[in-house]
């Protein structure tokens, strides 16, 4: 509905409308229902971690090229609609997610699966191109790098100095 009535305006007035499809961001400060926040807090907590389809591929962006996207977007100045997939292009899977805090956290996690939610997709892997070419734009901060930044800051916040 929202694409639509961008699309429309964009149309009517003849001004660039944009509108970003944001995939799976993850960083700092985010709410513990989210993927990474969960598989971390469950890291770091000892606590068993749920997953419904740790074999399903998914698509990883760090806030901070999210926001860099968006100050690239909101620059755009070619009129009409634009849409363009915002995520790091690259498909890695829940297990794989799992592994890798695992790695830098340095801790193990038991895990067990859930049952998946009827109709839940198995891949969901942004195709960039169109960012890339318009809005010269291409993600920075690799899934290792944006979970050792994660790292870094509980790390300073269980610093009792």
């Amino acid at each position: 509905m929202a694409e639509q009535l961008c699309r429309q305006q964009a149309s009517a007035w003849q001004v660039p409308a944009v509108c970003l499809r944001l995939f799976n961001v993850y960083g700092p400060g985010q709410h513990p229902s989210f993927l990474v926040p969960y598989v971390i807090s469950c890291l770091v907590h000892q606590q068993p971690l749920v997953l419904r389809m740790p074999e399903a591929l998914r698509d990883f962006i760090y806030v901070a090229d999210v926001v860099t996207a968006l100050e690239q977007a909101a620059q755009l100045t070619v009129p009409g609609f634009h849409i363009f997939n915002i995520g790091s292009g690259q498909a890695v899977q829940v297990m794989e997610l799992v592994q890798l805090a695992e790695s830098v956290f340095g801790a193990a996690v038991e895990w067990e699966i859930a049952s998946a939610e009827s109709g839940e997709l198995t891949t969901m892997i942004a195709d960039i191109r169109q960012a890339q070419q318009v809005l010269n734009w291409t993600p920075q901060v690799s899934l290792r790098e944006g979970l050792l930044q994660i790292h870094a800051q509980w790390a300073l916040a269980q610093d009792p100095a």
